[in-house]
């Protein structure tokens, strides 16, 4: 029954070796976020994309070694603007679950407008759900998300990322 499966003694040291590894440019994606310091910065920020994280949670674990849930989704705001946009704000617990029962769970935010109610209620519930689930991952360890709270090492990336995609002359006119 999963959650009552051990992991072999090789698939355990495999499964840490894996999780110690740092992301790199090819898992890591870039995006300009405000600075909570209230000092109207902004700060660029690494993050790992939704479908990575399950390729890389896959890749470490096996396709049947792990699972996710929701545990509980909630509305925390919903507010009409104007006569044709809402806003909804909504919270997710997930949890990340291996073969041999070991868990994580923790919990994410989701924010979303959208010309109907619906749509906001989807988008906000659908932001919530990814971003609990990359947060309970990245508990596992550096490869699955870890890595990317790390300033030392998402400074290293994005260095190696800018330097692979800038244009070089081959000395040809």
């Amino acid at each position: 029954m999963f959650g009552e499966v051990n992991f072999t003694e090789t698939e355990r040291r495999e499964v840490g070796a894996a999780l110690q590894k740092m992301l790199g440019p090819d898992q890591l994606c870039f995006r300009e976020a405000a600075s909570f310091r209230g000092d109207g910065k902004s700060k660029i920020i690494a993050y790992l994309n939704t479908d990575k994280a399950i390729d890389l949670a896959n890749q470490v674990f096996g396709m049947h070694g792990w699972s996710s849930s929701i545990k509980s989704i909630g509305l925390d705001t919903l507010e009409q603007v104007g006569e044709s946009k809402w806003i909804a704000g909504c919270s997710a617990i997930v949890r990340i679950q291996l073969k041999d029962g070991t868990y994580h769970e923790d919990v994410g935010y989701g924010v979303s407008d959208g010309v109907s109610k619906l749509l906001a209620l989807e988008c906000a519930k659908k932001m919530a759900a990814s971003d609990a689930f990359k947060r309970a991952l990245r508990m596992f360890g550096n490869f699955l998300g870890n890595s990317a709270y790390s300033d030392a090492h998402v400074e290293q990336v994005l260095r190696a990322k800018m330097s692979s995609t800038t244009p070089t002359t081959t000395g040809k006119s």
